[in-house]
């Protein structure tokens, strides 16, 4: 069975409740595990037993120096170039 479409747009909101069931008592099955730019966690729900992993990908690197925080995301790629957003700190 797989969980509603209202569940899983909760869980991708906040992440605190089960996709299935709604239920917040969530066990983290294991820490998070990375290989590259790739990360994953396996998660379960104890009341209705269901489990699943969340998946997690580098979007973006951050650069904070004393007056900018700069960042390169991949959703920034135009032409095989990556380009850097800055923002003046106040």
């Amino acid at each position: 069975m797989l969980p509603s479409k209202k569940n899983v747009d909760n869980y991708f909101a906040c992440n605190s409740c089960c996709p299935f069931c709604d239920s917040e008592d969530l066990r983290l099955d294991n820490p998070i595990q990375t290989e590259e730019t790739h990360a994953w966690r396996d998660m379960q729900c104890p009341d209705c037993g269901k489990q699943w992993r969340e998946e997690y990908s580098l979007i973006c690197i951050s650069i904070r120096s004393e007056n900018h925080d700069t960042w390169y995301s991949d959703e920034a790629k135009h032409d095989g170039k990556y380009y850097s957003h800055e923002k003046e700190k106040t």
